[in-house]
């Protein structure tokens, strides 16, 4: 029996240590460590869970174009069911992973973490991480979240990818991450992603700190992609004050392209993402927490008349061959997010019903006809439970 313990122990340590990742903080991903624990050939093993069920009215006025209205709906889904792992392998090894049960895409794994520490303060890790991008408000987002501003659609680099990273405790925790370059794709549609410089498989560097005074986290991050030819710079700002909870973001993603200029060598131009965005919460104990979301995105496209640019100024439609509104919507250049609502604490911290309104807001061309824009909201109500073990 013993044999078989340790077995189990060094596989669950395997996968962690060959799919790593760490939280936000820097300490295991489950988010709250669930209450029961596995005896293995490991330190200790955490199990848990996520899950999220809701009814969601949804009003499609996005979809709403010349002569032709929506119908809103209402529907009934699960939106999150996740395992959750972690814990310590020994003393200075920690683990931990998630697995996503509901529609997962090309794996179930979402994430995984295998961190060594060498000493108190310096530590090293491998596999499939976190990537540092987006400030707070995008490193805090889970199975909790009600809200997401229109940014998080248009970063750089995926959520969570494979990477190796050097992590240092210094006023909070300070990581540089080696993750694995964005590369050239062929599109004649988005000079974004059509004249990049990158060709091969190489990593690049993402450095990041999360500073921790008492109540008060700072947040700074940094990180270079495409060959060093496009990068991103978050500061942040998170503060928990007794019941008082909030995130106060700045994102800034410099997306530098080449366009072919007539007589002449190609250009390098950019387009400059950049976003705001406020969370604030405040937690009655045992009874609510309200809270108010706000999120402003804007993508300043380049402008030349020499290389054939100008600032779109609205998001990208693409017409459907089907019957009106059956066009589809990138959320690309601006839209505001903000969203109120409530967590019914009364239950348990673990067991949350919820009531959110969230709305959302962007600047589109009028239909295929009318070159004018106009601005479009979509508006959702969401009632359901929120569960963890």
């Amino acid at each position: 029996m013993t044999n078989v313990k340790h077995i189990i122990g060094w596989a669950i340590a395997g996968m962690a240590i060959g799919n790593a990742a760490y939280g936000a903080d820097g300490a295991a991903v489950v988010s709250t460590p669930p209450s029961m624990y596995v005896t293995t050939g490991a330190a200790s093993t955490i199990i848990g869970g996520e899950f999220r069920a809701e009814f969601l009215y949804d009003d499609h006025g996005v979809n709403k174009q010349t002569g032709y209205k929506p119908d809103p709906t209402t529907t009934i889904g699960v939106s999150n069911a996740s395992l959750l792992l972690g814990g310590n392998f020994n003393a200075k090894t920690e683990y931990a992973f998630r697995f996503n049960l509901l529609n997962p895409t090309t794996t179930p794994l979402d994430y995984g973490y295998g961190t060594h520490w060498f000493t108190k303060t310096f530590g090293f890790s491998i596999g499939k991480e976190r990537i540092l991008q987006g400030g707070w408000d995008h490193l805090d987002q889970g199975y909790r979240t009600h809200a997401e501003g229109f940014y998080a659609q248009n970063l750089a680099m995926k959520d969570f990818d494979s990477m190796a990273a050097l992590h240092l405790r210094a006023a909070g925790l300070v990581s540089l991450q080696l993750v694995n370059d964005v590369k050239a794709v062929s599109s004649s549609t988005n000079p974004a992603v059509s004249g990049r410089w990158n060709q091969a498989a190489h990593p690049t560097v993402v450095l990041g700190w999360l500073g921790e005074f008492g109540p008060i986290r700072p947040l700074v991050d940094f990180g270079s992609y495409d060959n060093n030819k496009s990068r991103w710079v978050d500061i942040g700002l998170k503060a928990q004050l007794n019941g008082l909870h909030g995130t106060l973001d700045y994102h800034n993603d410099s997306n530098a392209y080449r366009v072919p200029v007539s007589g002449s060598a190609d250009k390098k131009v950019a387009d400059v993402k950049t976003a705001y965005t406020v969370n604030v919460s405040y937690e009655i104990h045992n009874v609510v927490t309200p809270w108010l979301y706000y999120s402003n995105y804007d993508n300043k496209q380049a402008s030349d008349a020499s290389a054939g640019l100008s600032n779109r100024k609205y998001n990208t439609t693409v017409p459907s061959a089907s019957a009106a509104g059956g066009s589809t919507y990138t959320w690309d250049d601006n839209g505001v997010v903000w969203g109120t609502g409530v967590d019914i604490n009364s239950l348990g911290k673990n067991w949350n019903p919820f009531l959110a309104f969230v709305s959302q807001t962007g600047k589109f061309k009028k239909d295929s006809v009318d070159a004018s824009t106009e601005k479009r909201t979509q508006n959702t109500v969401k009632l359901g439970i929120l569960g963890q073990i």
